[in-house]
């Protein structure tokens, strides 16, 4: 089946597959955005790689709504005022690179069903001084968090791959393990 691109009269270009939508672009030069639940009366379930660059130097603040599973790959990537982000419960994956580079990056819970955080995530992220990781999270890509000012973050049982330098911070002290991960590194 072939998706359809639409693009809104508003801030957003988006494709429609199977009934859900994928925001490929923001056209917005807001501080704050909050990304809608629906477009057209189809559920936004996706944002897709590379989708905000071009709010880079503008967005301070997101909100990602109830419905969305998937954060794609440099979704947010280099946002250099991002500040603020609001995650939905049932967001299962965040892409490598989705919040690279988002240097004033200070604020963002993940949410319980978050299962993969994806390569370098949150790399250089450095005023991100304080994550929890959910007990959903089966996996953290390589880099995800390198260069984060993170100074403790304690691993959950479900964790069970910890890719290579995903927690090079450079003021981590304390690191605790709650189960068994199979897989570090390499």
């Amino acid at each position: 089946m072939r998706s359809k691109t639409f693009v809104t009269r508003t801030k957003y270009k988006y494709t429609v597959l199977f009934d859900a939508v994928t925001i490929t672009e923001c056209r917005t030069r807001e501080s704050a955005v909050r990304i809608p639940q629906t477009i057209k009366g189809y559920p936004v379930t996706s944002i897709g790689s590379m989708a905000f660059v071009k709010c880079a130097e503008t967005l301070e603040e997101v909100t990602v709504p109830d419905g969305v599973e998937e954060i794609g790959e440099g979704a947010f990537g280099d946002c250099v005022a991002l500040k603020k982000v609001n995650l939905p419960e049932g967001l299962h994956y965040i892409g490598n690179n989705a919040f690279a580079g988002c240097c004033e990056l200070s604020e963002v819970k993940l949410p319980e069903g978050l299962t993969a955080i994806g390569d370098s995530t949150f790399k250089g992220c450095g005023k991100l001084t304080d994550i929890n990781i959910p007990g959903t999270v089966e996996c953290i890509g390589d880099n995800a968090f390198a260069g984060c000012g993170i100074t403790e973050i304690t691993f959950p049982g479900s964790l069970k791959s910890l890719g290579f330098s995903a927690f090079a911070c450079p003021g981590l002290k304390k690191v605790t393990v709650l189960g068994d991960i199979y897989n570090i590194g390499r």
